[in-house]
Order: structure tokens, then sequence, then C-alpha cells
């Protein structure tokens, strides 16, 4: 009976264990990773993964302006988020805050070239949309995010509709 008590208080605990898990990161050094990312999109130019990770990463450099990004490392079956630079890092100096406005023209013009090729894309949407809100364009990102949460709530209904 003990040993069955044992392991019902160990399952129903071991999710709320979880919670408090921290996320690892590694350090990975801006200009190696924009190298590395534009020499793939430059050789696949019609794939919109490579087009929204290279906007992911002048996004990430936008909002942590920092040198090396700290990126959370892989994980086995789950996704990074959508937009992983939800908090943005206010800038030091003029020198930062001029590196970071180039960032953030690089990541909008990527998320463009990936909107071409794909218009569907609601990660790329959403992207865009932040991007754009960062841009000082807050009005154009609302019309944005309210097309992103139609369009969102629409493909559930149908997928619902069909299972």
């Amino acid at each position: 009976m003990r040993l069955l008590l044992l392991v019902v208080l160990l399952a129903t605990a071991s999710p709320a264990f979880a919670r408090y898990v921290g996320v690892e990161v590694e350090q990975v050094p801006v200009a190696r990773l924009l190298d590395n990312l534009e020499k793939i999109a430059k050789d696949n130019p019609t794939s919109v993964e490579a087009l929204l990770n290279l906007g992911r990463a002048h996004g990430m450099a936008y909002a942590q302006k920092s040198d090396p990004l700290e990126v959370p490392k892989a994980y086995h079956g789950i996704r990074p988020p959508a937009a992983p630079f939800g908090s943005v890092t206010a800038a030091a100096n003029a020198a930062q805050s001029a590196a970071s406005q180039a960032h953030l023209e690089a990541a909008l013009t990527a998320y463009k070239e990936a909107l071409a090729l794909d218009r569907e894309n609601l990660v790329v949407r959403l992207g865009f949309a932040w991007l754009t809100e960062q841009a000082g364009r807050k009005d154009d990102a609302v019309k944005q995010y309210r097309t992103i949460a139609t369009d969102s709530w629409e493909q559930y209904r149908t997928i619902s509709a069909n299972h």
C-alpha cells in the first residue's frame, strides 16, 4: 500500500517540478550565426525556413543587443516559439542602438522575403507583425495581428470540423 501511495504521489508531483526546470542555453557569436544562415538562405533562395531562421537570428540580435546571443539548446520534439525574442533589451549607447536598428531592418527584409514565398505561413506573419511593431509602425502591426488571429481561428475551425 505504501509503495502504491508513493508511486501515485510521485506521478502527480513530477509535472509540478518540471515548471521549475531551467532552459539550457548556449552562447552563439552573432557574426558566425548570421554568416551561416545567410549562406544557407543564399543556397536555398526558395526556402521559407532558411529565410525565417535568418530573420529570427537578426530579430534576436535586435532584441538582445548582445554578442554572443543566448540561444536555447535544441530539444527533442519541442519547437521554438514563433517569436523567440519577446522582450527587448535597451541599447546601452548610440553604437549599440545603430547596430540594433540594422538588425531590425535586416530581420524585416528576411521576413518580407519569406512572406513573398508563403503568404499563409502564420509563424512568418506573426514574426513580421512583431518586427513591424518594433519598427514603430504600431497601427500596421495591430492590423496584422488581427488578421493573423482571424486566419488562425478559421484554420482551427476548419481542422476541428474535419475531425
